[in-house]
């Protein structure tokens, strides 16, 4: 989460491929590059574009497929939307709190594009949303709906929105907590494995 200006901030969530040397490598390349990419960050499909375009020309060189999906929003407060762009990962939830409603945010737009290291020339749409006071955004990466119990059954996203539905009048923190214990219930496991 960063400042784009006074009233903007931006929001940047990614998963890179694999676990280990290789993938933290990636990682830290991918705040580098937010970090010199900077001056579009207020494009949300720019920035992703950009990303996707100097990630694949570092990775080209290591003659291996590498990728990282991700999802990157600008809200404004000076506007009743959000921005974003999806490069392969999976969609945030709106919390609409006012009306304890649930939504995945690619319902108003399901343009995205591909993970980010693949293809050179990727196009990565910006997308809108509109929001109302006391919308939450719930980002995450597949690695909270993928964990199994014992007998190798998923959590899924159906139980996370549902989940995420009983859950819609609380604190953001309370939120998440209860979530992240419901989980690690369903795993039997205090950690996730991705």
């Amino acid at each position: 989460v960063f400042a784009i200006t006074g009233t903007t901030a931006g929001v940047f969530i990614c998963d890179v491929m694999g676990h280990g040397m290789r993938a933290a490598l990636i990682t830290a390349i991918m705040r580098g590059l937010l970090e010199e990419l900077m001056p579009v960050a207020a494009d949300p499909g720019r920035f992703l574009s950009e990303i996707n375009r100097s990630l694949h020309a570092i990775l080209k060189r290591t003659h291996e497929t590498f990728l990282a999906t991700a999802f990157y929003a600008v809200a404004d407060c000076n506007s009743d939307e959000v921005r974003f762009s999806s490069a392969g990962h999976p969609s945030p939830f709106r919390v609409r709190r006012q009306r304890r409603a649930i939504e995945f945010l690619k319902d108003h737009d399901p343009s995205h594009g591909p993970a980010l290291g693949l293809f050179e020339r990727a196009v990565y749409p910006t997308c809108r949303c509109p929001t109302e006071e006391n919308d939450l955004l719930i980002l995450f990466t597949d690695g909270l709906y993928v964990a199994q119990n014992h007998a190798k059954e998923e959590y899924g996203m159906e139980r996370l929105k549902n989940a995420m539905q009983a859950r819609a009048a609380l604190a953001p923190n309370d939120l998440l907590d209860q979530l992240l214990a419901e989980v690690r219930a369903f795993s039997g496991s205090a950690d996730f494995e991705d």
